[in-house]
């Protein structure tokens, strides 16, 4: 994928110089424009829902009785 190629997973955007930032700003933009499915495209379809298995799990998306408050 182009994003992988782009490096964002070792780039800092926050350090980038202002003219970098826009260059992959831009590349975003356009990846964006190329993916996006509107009203009235061929392969448009409304309301897609999608389940994800992941790969392995994350402490992110546990949930715990400790995170929450409970009144």
């Amino acid at each position: 994928m182009l994003y992988q190629k782009m490096g964002y997973n070792q780039l800092n955007l926050n350090k980038m110089t202002t003219e970098e930032l826009k260059k992959h700003k831009e590349i975003m933009e356009s990846m964006y424009k190329k993916n996006s499915v509107k009203p009235g495209d061929k392969n448009y379809k409304y309301d897609v829902q999608k389940n994800f298995k992941p790969s392995a799990q994350n402490q992110w998306d546990m949930d715990d009785e400790e995170d929450y408050d409970i009144v």
